[in-house]
């Protein structure tokens, strides 16, 4: 398949660099979804290594293009990619559930965030992923029993995301910011309105 086939087929957009010279997604020609980084005119794939469109693929890069973060693998797995490196599995949280998403990437290129789990109710870790410590699980709100990261600031030092009681309880499911200092802190709810 050409370059200019993918480009006149269906493309999905996940994420663009700092000046959005660069954009990533998936090109799907014939049912076969591959994925892509580039310009807007000439996107080129990525590898298919083991990557896993069931899911999500290629969700989030750096803010210069060289790093992009998704999910490998089926079941699927937090990944990362560099033109280097091709898709390299991030591997799993202990006591896993065997399925990891990688959706949040530092600007920096060097810190991914996701969770551990099933995407369900319960169950879900948050999880923070950089080179020197490897995947590092991130606990819990006070309270809670699941936390899910879903993206993290341009130094990988703060990770926004939710995290509470499956089905409310006395900690119902909230946004929440994670640092390494205070952990999870739940940011509250926004009031309702009625017009």
């Amino acid at each position: 398949m050409s370059i200019k086939h993918i480009i006149r087929s269906t493309r999905v957009s996940y994420a663009s660099c700092r000046n959005s010279a660069l954009i990533i997604g998936l090109a799907t020609a014939f049912g076969a979804a591959t994925p892509t980084i580039g310009l807007a005119d000439s996107f080129q794939g990525l590898g298919s290594g083991y990557l896993n469109f069931t899911r999500n693929g290629p969700l989030n890069m750096s803010a210069d293009g060289t790093v992009v973060a998704g999910d490998v693998g089926n079941p699927p797995q937090a990944g990362r990619w560099t033109a280097a490196t091709g898709w390299v599995n991030l591997g799993l949280l202990p006591n896993s559930s065997g399925v990891t998403e990688g959706l949040g990437l530092s600007a920096d290129g060097t810190t991914i965030v996701g969770y551990d789990g099933n995407g369900g109710c319960g169950n879900n870790r948050a999880f923070r992923w950089t080179a020197a410590n490897g995947m590092v699980e991130l606990g819990f709100a006070p309270g809670a029993n699941y936390s899910l990261a879903y993206g993290v600031n341009a130094d990988g030092s703060v990770l926004v995301g939710d995290s509470g009681v499956c089905g409310g309880g006395t900690t119902p499911n909230r946004a929440a910011r994670w640092t390494s200092t205070n952990g999870w802190v739940q940011l509250g709810r926004i009031a309702r309105t009625i017009f």
